[in-house]
């Protein structure tokens, strides 16, 4: 797990050295625990990029502490940073889906609640604090697992092995970077673009082997996209993977099941998002899609 937070970490170190924030860490040694590293290192990575968010608006010293400790019957990771804090109010809303605290147009407020959604997936829990007279602090903990075979047994992959160049159109800032670290992380060439305009910007000078395209964009949505990939890279129209986070109207699904494309829901399930771009890159004709 330490590995997992390191490479995090690591990921996130341009972003930090932007915003002169010092970071401290304090990882004990851990037990294994049985887990899907890629979805944890998402966990990490939504952490640190909240936290980057809420203190660079401040004008003191920035530091961000990261902790890992073993307890009994599991271990802990502490995110905590000297930032804003979350307004007492808001302390009991910061993990439900769409709630944010950013500015307009800075966040959906998804990456929280996809985070708990993971750890609680793996039988742990996820809080948050105001720390007097500083920031925040995050804390997960995780069980060791039940499985006699943890150290041995492979842990699951969220992406494909094949190096490919993936092309992630998602308008929420936070998470289009996770997804794009993610991508990179795993050996892939990952691209990214926050608008619809942008990402046809990009599909005329470039060529992808994959595009993950969010349904809803500001200027040009995902429909205008897809339009645009139909009539101008129609070789592409197979390695589409849509995403939406609102609940669909009847015009958007009958648009999606009409695209015959898989379509991932919001907050991701990052081993479905694994699964699908496999079939894409490798033209699995049975991939899931729009029902």
């Amino acid at each position: 797990l330490n590995e997992v937070l390191g490479a995090a970490l690591k990921l996130q170190a341009p972003e930090f050295e932007l915003n002169r924030i010092r970071v401290v860490t304090a990882l004990d040694p851990l037990p294994r625990v049985w887990a899907d590293p890629h979805q944890l290192q998402q966990v990490f990575l939504n952490l640190f990029s909240n936290a980057t968010h809420a203190m660079k608006s401040t004008a003191r010293d920035l530091v961000l502490r990261v902790l890992s400790t073993a307890h009994d019957g599991g271990v802990s990771i502490v995110v905590e940073d000297n930032g804003t804090g979350v307004p007492p109010e808001y302390l009991g809303r910061v993990f439900d889906p769409f709630f944010t605290t950013k500015g307009v147009g800075e966040g959906t407020g998804l990456g929280l609640s996809l985070s708990i959604g993971i750890v609680e997936a793996h039988g742990g829990r996820m809080s948050v604090e105001n720390v007097p007279s500083t920031g925040a602090r995050f804390t997960i903990r995780l069980p060791l697992g039940q499985r006699a075979e943890v150290d041995d047994a492979p842990m699951a992959s969220a992406v494909s092995t094949r190096s490919a160049r993936i092309l992630v159109v998602e308008d929420e800032a936070a998470l289009r970077g996770i997804l794009v670290d993610i991508f990179t992380a795993a050996g892939h060439r990952a691209a990214e673009a926050g608008t619809g305009r942008a990402a046809i910007g990009l599909l005329e000078h470039e060529t992808y082997d994959a595009v993950v395209l969010d349904l809803m964009l500001p200027e040009i949505d995902g429909h205008g996209v897809w339009q645009w990939i139909l009539t101008h890279r129609p070789l592409l129209t197979d390695r589409v993977i849509f995403m939406t986070g609102d609940t669909l109207s009847a015009g958007s699904q009958q648009f999606l099941e009409g695209t015959g494309r898989p379509v991932l829901d919001k907050p991701l399930a990052m081993d479905r998002l694994g699964q699908m771009v496999d079939a894409v890159l490798v033209g699995d004709a049975e991939v899931e899609c729009a029902s």
